[in-house]
């Protein structure tokens, strides 16, 4: 029984997660599937050359309760489709934790269906997304583009819609109260609040307006609703480099905004890599804290003495595990982990595998495993990070070892994975603090930044291999 509850304890408290934004929200899914069971997002997409913001109020709207009646087939003819007001989030809503971006209520222009008095967003230009599409001649359109979706999308829009500009302030506020009335109760929601100026510095001379009145709307609205925390971005600035050129923010931005997310949204003790190391054992080692877990001196002794002398990828896995497993040793014959104390990357595989075995399932080998984590983030040991995450917390997520019944292997797996992300955040802590850490993604924002994207296939796959991974393992 106690195990089932143990079991509760880890899950039961960790909500799913759903996203519904852009591609700063993308950003932050990056991150949160590495930490959370269930995440899901929705966002804008690029269809036939055409930006469609589905991360408008608006078009939230239309996928919480429809296309206004008699409008479907012109705004069709704009470039979306049905499917995209039909949302997996809203069609069946559960408690959870909801981020919400609205930026392009901000920047893009919205248009009315004359017919209908419909509104819809509706994005022509990078430089100009509150361009009047409605008022360009054909040589205007066709400088703009040579896309025939886009080209057909901008005659629409002057044969039968009408320019509005920004989104009403009404309309938006109607627009967020169904969008937060949609969230089940119980919720924790995170809106994400864009800075208020344009450039690297909030000065006057470069106040933005539109994002000004924005942010103000959503304070009123969300006023009214419990479980609303606003996020706005400037809070998580911390100097000019997080502001790429084009101003768009650097990705360790988004990084911090997750990290604040994570923390609060969990209700149990989450371990955290930019903690501080642990304080010292005490003077006393008779007081010296004891979890309950118990490991194999000789057993852990015997896999520390296979580590020895190579790199951790060298050894056998498959043998170590063996080595573990065929051990006679009990719970009751083993001796107590000394979980304060200090180990090298050797002595701790040891201890810990032979631990993980021989131990009941608890959070005390995930709180062994992490403090452990620490010490050596502490000791900006990248090296042994590396080792860990990959060949040891990474290979028993992947590839639990047949022993024991299935409720122990899931939870082998659960474990090691939360160590493997721990230890992942560390290595990122560490390393994003070097000048050049971001140098690569940089070149990356500028390249697309400076290309248009209608000379791009739909999508664009980016592999990234490891240095570890082009070393020869013969």
């Amino acid at each position: 029984m106690q195990d089932d509850e143990d079991q509760d304890r880890r899950l039961g408290n960790v909500p799913p997660f759903f996203l519904r934004g852009g591609g700063d929200l993308a950003e932050i899914e990056r991150y949160a599937t590495t930490v959370w069971p269930e995440v899901r997002g929705e966002y804008n997409v690029v269809r036939n050359g055409i930006d469609l913001r589905l991360d408008h109020s608006l078009t939230t709207r239309y996928a919480i309760e429809g296309l206004p009646a008699g409008a479907a087939k012109a705004i069709c003819r704009l470039g979306y489709t049905l499917d995209d007001f039909h949302s997996s989030l809203f069609s069946d809503p559960r408690p959870g934790c909801w981020v919400l971006s609205l930026f392009p209520d901000q920047w893009v222009a919205v248009y009315r269906h004359n017919a209908t008095g419909a509104l819809i967003p509706f994005f022509v230009r990078a430089e100009n997304a509150m361009l009047n599409a409605c008022e360009l001649s054909d040589e205007q359109r066709q400088a703009i583009t040579e896309d025939p979706h886009m080209l057909a999308a901008m005659e629409t829009l002057a044969g039968e819609f009408s320019y509005v500009g920004q989104v009403p302030e009404e309309v938006c506020k109607a627009n967020l109260h169904t969008i937060l009335r949609a969230i089940p109760a119980g919720s924790k929601i995170f809106i994400i609040l864009n800075k208020e100026y344009q450039g690297l510095d909030d000065v006057p001379e470069a106040r933005a307006a539109p994002a000004v009145r924005l942010n103000h709307w959503i304070r009123q609205e969300s006023a009214e609703f419990d479980g609303v925390t606003l996020v706005p971005i400037a809070d998580f600035l911390r100097d000019r480099s997080d502001i790429n050129p084009g101003n768009y923010l650097n990705r360790v931005v988004y990084y911090r905004i997750f990290k604040y997310i994570w923390k609060s949204s969990f209700t149990f003790d989450v371990t955290h890599p930019e903690l501080q190391a642990p304080a010292p054992a005490p003077a006393n080692p008779a007081s010296s804290t004891r979890m309950n877990l118990r490991f194999s001196p000789r057993v852990a002794s015997a896999i520390a003495n296979r580590c020895a002398g190579q790199s951790v990828y060298q050894v056998d896995f498959a043998d170590l595990l063996a080595e573990v497993t065929k051990s006679d040793e009990t719970w009751h014959s083993a001796v107590p982990v000394e979980s304060d104390r200090e180990y090298s990357l050797v002595e701790f595989i040891g201890t810990y595998l032979s631990a993980l075995f021989l131990s009941p399932p608890s959070d005390d080998i995930i709180d062994f495993a992490s403090n452990v984590v620490r010490h050596f983030a502490a000791a900006r040991d990248v090296d042994g990070l590396v080792a860990l995450t990959n060949y040891i917390f990474k290979s028993l997520t992947l590839s639990p070892p047949a022993i024991g019944d299935e409720d122990f292997c899931r939870w082998c797996v659960e474990a090691n994975f939360k160590l493997h992300v721990t230890a992942n955040l560390a290595i990122h802590f560490i390393r994003s603090r070097g000048a050049d850490y971001y140098q690569f993604s940089h070149q990356i924002d500028d390249f697309l930044s400076n290309t248009r994207r209608d000379k791009f296939p739909k999508r664009l796959c980016f592999v990234f291999t490891t240095e570890s991974y082009l070393v020869d393992r013969r």
